[in-house]
């Protein structure tokens, strides 16, 4: 009985860890689409339509193109990203109680040189994911 017991206890242990690591992906996955639409509307300069994805109440839009405009213009012709890391978070510093896709990138601009970004999504209360950050560090080419 105790044998049983403690094999149907390892079970459920196993299933309930095994769902937690496909949610989490799962998650990532999501959070993941919301990242290529916003990179593939910076880059085709969309930049209103990248305000779409940010979360409300964030910035207001008009400061928000004028901003992507602006670095647009700085790094100059895009060459290319590849992502690093991607993370999901429960919680976050700072931040209220909720679902968090930390992404970094490593990317090739023309007048940057060790450029890297990093996105912040946060799953609103419709498990929608909107963006509440998007930092980038890099040395000029000048």
């Amino acid at each position: 009985m105790k044998k049983t017991l403690l094999t149907f206890i390892i079970s459920i242990f196993l299933i309930n860890s095994s769902f937690s690591q496909i949610s989490t992906e799962f998650q990532l996955k999501e959070a993941s689409k919301v990242a290529v639409i916003f990179f593939n509307n910076l880059h085709s300069e969309n930049f209103s339509k990248t305000y779409t994805l940010v979360y409300p109440k964030i910035i207001d839009s008009l400061p928000w193109v004028s901003s992507l405009e602006h670095a647009m213009d700085e790094f100059g012709e895009f060459g290319g990203r590849i992502e690093v890391s991607r993370e999901f978070k429960s919680s976050l510093d700072g931040q209220s109680y909720g679902y968090y896709a930390i992404f970094e990138y490593k990317c090739n601009y023309k007048n940057t040189s060790e450029h890297s970004e990093q996105l912040i999504l946060q799953q609103n209360d419709k498990r929608k994911w909107k963006i509440i950050s998007w930092n980038y560090m890099f040395n000029s080419e000048e």
